[in-house]
């Protein structure tokens, strides 16, 4: 098993990479998309921080679509050598849109309080109106009860569920000033933890 950092100058037409063995590949630098073959027929396309498993190759042949000299360092690795891939991409679409207008970048808190409240089979106060509340984190710690949060009525099945273990935060423009009631489907749940911050 082996893992190498290599740094070529590749021509845009692609040159041929002889004597360079290997099951995997990761673009570590390249400021173009970089055409990867093989001579067992692998033909694909990576960028920057992308990488691939592919069968054993002994030679490569490197190309790009840019003009002129692009210098390209890139993993190779054999026998399940690999290097953490740090690239995320994609997008996320929001039905609506999202107003990011007067948000706070950053949440200054005054004080905080951490409490352990006891939750059953009536509906209760969970977290009494604060004005100056800057955020509040609600922990379901119970094993098996569920537990449902609102900032109205409230009932099983209705409002924020939270699951054993699940829990959920309010912060910024989203926190809720009012009172949240709470209800869950156990008896006697004395695991929910709330955690709230004032101005």
């Amino acid at each position: 098993m082996s893992l190498k950092l290599y740094t070529f100058k590749v021509q845009a037409g692609g040159e041929e990479i002889p004597a360079l063995t290997g099951d995997y590949i990761r673009i570590e630098k390249a400021l173009v998309p970089v055409r990867v073959r093989t001579e067992n027929g692998d033909d694909f396309t990576l960028d920057e921080g992308e990488e691939a498993n592919i069968g054993e190759f002994k030679r490569l042949i490197l190309g790009h679509g840019g003009v002129g000299e692009e210098e390209i360092r890139l993993f190779v690795g054999t026998g399940g050598a690999r290097v953490g891939s740090a690239k995320v991409s994609g997008g996320v679409s929001v039905p609506g849109g999202v107003n990011v207008n007067n948000l706070r970048s950053a949440v200054q808190v005054g004080n905080s309080n951490l409490v352990r409240r006891t939750i059953t089979t009536s509906a209760g106060e969970l977290a009494a109106v604060n004005p100056n509340r800057a955020f509040i984190s609600i922990k379901n710690q119970d094993e098996v009860g569920t537990i449902w949060v609102s900032s109205g009525s409230v009932s099983v099945g209705n409002g924020w569920e939270l699951g054993p273990g699940e829990s959920i935060e309010f912060i910024g423009g989203a926190v809720f000033t009012g009172v949240l009631i709470a209800i869950g489907n156990a008896a006697s749940n004395p695991n929910v933890m709330v955690w709230e911050g004032s101005y």
